[in-house]
């Protein structure tokens, strides 16, 4: 009995003896690994934030290659700012880390259409319990490289006698000017065409805009009408003159109102007297809003700043239009047919987005008697070309000159408000903006683009602020 006794206590008492011990040995060995799970957290909180200061660095440091007058000074530039933004962005003594060490980056400018910048970082992070398993802290290093493609840019300015009443031209040439000192000169390229009622390539695709941009900016003169068709297609031409397409090609185009002038080959009706009748090459010009039709104007698109908007198209032959352009209201409609088709550019006056185009007959108002109607018959075929322009630029249309298409192309447009401004929704459309649920990529019109709106003069320097930092955005 006692033995039988025995045997039924002794294994309880083993148990006890065998629990205790081992839980003790358990719990002591679980104090290193705890403390190791904690001390890897750590690690990955210091190289989260090592990794968001390096990123941040490599996008400042690319957006920097265009401050300088040379490539030395821009990678100088690129190397300091991106440095400097490594030790904002990564707060001394990080979670108890020391040593932050951020060797000068590397700038790559070797590549003809896009340069790189290279960041990397280190930092020691401290063993608070990995010290039982030897050592004092864990290196941990972080690198991110950005790449800034190269711009080319062409400014298309209005430069219309409306900037001039509102008292807007100055203040638009010290914003515009202040654009393009924002890219990098002898990398970038930045050319400047103006429009009005004639229209100029006023300086042309060059690395070396400054002073040669900003001086053509300096120099214009607002007065005329506004010839938004020939402005961009002008532009156009000059960025597939470069022939680049994997830098990033923008249009900047900018204007106070809507379009009212068309450059184009108009037929003559002309009088008994009129010996030769053929189509003649110039522009009609309407003043938005009043029944008012100027014409026929000299194209003179060979002038780089043209100072007088408002000289006749030269005729003979016993043709003639009105003498006093200023004071017309206007024979001009005795004078020619109707309304071309397209202009000198291709960009159809009978484009869908003015619908019910007249193009033959009542074109204009006659002597003293003007017609609304006709009027607007004509701003809306202007519109139309100025609209069509934008679609064949995004659609890589030739260009002329003998240069090929230029494929996605980037359209962005600044319009001034004020009397006779242009529309949000023709402003959107130029620009293949995609808050206009009506026009956005419809037709297929490649690149999304961005319409900015300014109120007033006072505002025009935020506006192309706001542009020049989506380009650069858009160059990373």
């Amino acid at each position: 009995m006692y033995a039988y006794f025995s045997k039924k206590q002794s294994p309880r008492i083993g148990r006890r003896g065998f629990i205790l011990p081992t839980a003790a040995v358990l719990f002591l060995a679980g104090i290193p690994i705890a403390g190791l799970v904690v001390d890897i957290g750590t690690f990955y909180m210091i190289r989260s934030r090592l990794q968001a200061a390096v990123d941040a660095a490599s996008l400042a440091g690319a957006r920097s290659l265009a401050r300088g007058t040379n490539t030395t000074a821009q990678v100088a530039n690129a190397q300091s700012t991106a440095q400097t933004y490594v030790n904002a962005n990564y707060p001394a003594g990080y979670l108890a880390s020391t040593s932050l060490s951020v060797p000068t980056p590397v700038v790559d400018v070797s590549n003809q259409f896009f340069r790189t910048v290279t960041v990397s970082a280190s930092v020691n992070a401290p063993h608070l319990f990995m010290a039982w398993f030897g050592g004092t802290f864990t290196n941990i290093t972080a690198s991110a490289m950005a790449t800034r493609r190269d711009i080319n840019v062409a400014l298309v300015m209005d430069r219309s006698n409306s900037l001039d009443l509102s008292g807007s031209c100055t203040p638009l040439k010290t914003a515009a000017s202040d654009f393009v000192n924002k890219f990098s000169v002898g990398r970038d390229y930045v050319g400047l065409t103006t429009y009005a009622t004639t229209y100029s390539q006023v300086v042309g695709m060059t690395q070396t805009f400054q002073p040669n941009v900003i001086n053509g900016i300096n120099a214009i003169t607002c007065e005329g009408s506004t010839n938004t068709s020939a402005g961009l297609w002008l532009g156009y031409q000059a960025l597939a003159a470069l022939q680049q397409p994997a830098s990033l090609n923008v249009i900047l185009f900018f204007t106070d109102g809507q379009p009212t002038s068309v450059a184009a080959n108009f037929a003559i009706k002309g009088s008994s007297s009129c010996s030769n009748k053929a189509a003649r090459l110039g522009v009609i010009t309407s003043d938005a809003g009043a029944t008012t039709i100027r014409g026929l104007m000299n194209v003179n698109p060979t002038s780089p700043v043209p100072t007088n908007d408002a000289t006749l198209a030269p005729l003979s032959n016993g043709c003639s239009y009105n003498s006093n352009w200023q004071n017309s209201r206007s024979n001009v409609g005795n004078d020619v047919t109707g309304i071309p088709s397209t202009d000198i550019f291709g960009n159809s006056l009978t484009f869908a987005y003015n619908t019910g185009i007249n193009t033959s007959g009542g074109l204009l108002p006659a002597a003293n008697n003007p017609n609304p109607a006709n009027e607007n018959n004509f701003v809306n075929g202007a519109e139309n070309a100025a609209v069509h322009a934008a679609v064949r630029i995004r659609q890589a249309a030739s260009p002329g000159n003998g240069f090929p298409g230029l494929p996605n192309v980037v359209i962005f447009s600044i319009g001034l408000g004020g009397s006779g401004a242009a529309s949000t929704d023709l402003m959107e459309y130029i620009a293949n903006d995609p808050s206009n649920a009506a026009h956005y990529n419809n037709p297929a019109t490649g690149q999304p683009g961005l319409y900015v709106f300014a109120a007033n003069a006072s505002e025009l320097a935020n506006a192309f602020n706001r542009v020049a930092s989506e380009i650069l955005r858009l160059a990373k």
